[in-house]
């Protein structure tokens, strides 16, 4: 329990939680069982004892993160609405521990805001696209859809067994996704931010990621795995990143917190200083993807896939009914 509270504690301190709103009830925290005796006072750690003299004195301070004030967080909905979102799980194995981490600490936050009255709406789901994927259903003898379908409701299993509050549990490969994906890639396209070239590089089935030659570990293998690499060499559709080179230092100026923590800030401004590289946007070799509407040949790379999931489940969520006006831009994302 202690370990429990030290996390809140956490959250509070980088998130914004305020520990003025925290109902803490704590039966016998800091005393050994064996200890307390029988009708004695149970004594609890200074800083819960802290939360909760705050709370039965009544302590009503305005939060500034209410409405009308400046909210602590770096991308906010509107004042009163709460969007946050764990990290969309890889349905390439099975949920442990670390799934299971996240998905606890996104549901204590989605609590806590609608236990001050706010509009919360609190996204999970499964990310079931790519080359590793196909390769693990082919494995198992299935196929890549049938190895999902598995995968992704062991993941919905393990948040019903969390009692997570989630709002939406959102796949990747529901048609409504899909569509809306097409949507805004041929929007891209018709912007230009889109454009087709070639591209050869060391990829990692594993990471899905394309590296150096000089990021790669002693023989040519992969820095995070440790396996080896091959060498791909196709024509893919590319994002122009190098185009907002200036809108997002311009951003980073008009919006300090925009990187989080602070002490980062300066390495992306680095980053993004030193130039920006175009990004690989579609595959010619995976089939198990998203199908690039004006190039069937491709499909979609399974991260611009995946990242677009925050935005596609507010269209679909509920039935005929939009939800971007009310939620987008999340508030939190793990």
């Amino acid at each position: 329990l202690r370990g429990g509270l030290r996390q809140i504690e956490c959250l509070r301190d980088h998130v914004g939680i305020g520990g003025t709103h925290l109902e803490v009830d704590v039966a016998g925290a800091g005393v050994d069982a064996q200890q307390q005796a029988p009708g004695a006072a149970r004594k609890l750690p200074r800083h819960v004892e802290g939360l909760q003299a705050r709370r039965h004195r009544g302590d009503n301070r305005q939060d500034p993160r209410g409405a009308g004030g400046d909210r602590r967080y770096a991308a906010s909905s509107v004042p009163g609405r709460f969007f946050i979102t764990t990290p969309i799980y890889y349905v390439n194995a099975d949920p442990h521990v670390g799934h299971a981490y996240t998905t606890i600490m996104a549901d204590v936050i989605a609590r806590h805001h609608r236990q001050r009255g706010e509009d919360v709406f609190f996204l999970t789901g499964t990310d079931e696209h790519g080359a590793k994927i196909a390769r693990a259903a082919e494995g198992a003898g299935r196929t890549p859809k049938q190895h999902a379908d598995d995968l992704s409701s062991r993941f919905r299993a393990m948040g019903e067994v969390l009692g997570a509050s989630n709002d939406f549990f959102i796949r990747t490969t529901d048609e409504e996704h899909t569509r809306v994906v097409q949507q805004l890639i041929a929007r891209m396209h018709e912007r230009g931010d889109i454009y087709k070239g070639s591209y050869g590089g060391w990829y990692c089935t594993s990471c899905e990621a394309f590296y150096n030659e000089g990021d790669l570990a002693e023989g040519s293998t992969c820095p995070t795995h440790q396996r080896p690499v091959e060498w791909i060499e196709e024509e893919n559709w590319f994002f122009r990143l190098s185009g907002y080179r200036d809108r997002l230092l311009a951003h980073y100026d008009a919006v300090p917190d925009f990187v989080r923590p602070k002490s980062r800030m300066n390495e992306a401004r680095r980053m993004v200083e030193d130039g920006l590289d175009d990004l690989s946007m579609s595959r010619a070799q995976v089939e198990w993807g998203v199908t690039v509407p004006w190039d069937p040949a491709h499909t979609v790379y399974v991260w611009v896939d995946a990242l677009f999931n925050y935005y596609t489940a507010l269209t679909y969520a509920r039935p005929d009914e939009d939800l971007l006006d009310r939620f987008w831009p999340p508030t939190v994302q793990f």
